[in-house]
């Protein structure tokens, strides 16, 4: 199962153990191919964090507050 776009990240359950996962990791960036195209995937994709709604919709109510104006500058009229 993929989480992510092909190449986009190294899936550790990928090297049956951690040396073999520590050989990939060391070898990679001699190859200059392999590792840039671990940062293809910028090209088509967006990265997008999933966002607890609850706390954007705070953020969002918050900066209203903030940048909102008054309907009326002196409410003794």
């Amino acid at each position: 199962m993929s989480i992510g776009p092909l190449y986009s990240y190294i899936n550790v359950r990928d090297y049956e153990t951690p040396k073999y996962l520590a050989g990939f990791l060391h070898e990679l960036p001699k190859d200059q191919q392999k590792y840039y195209g671990y940062f293809l995937w910028k090209q088509t994709y967006d990265l997008r964090v999933n966002i607890n709604r609850t706390c954007k919709l705070s953020e969002v109510a918050h900066n209203i507050v903030k940048t909102a104006t008054p309907a009326h500058q002196d409410y003794n009229t």
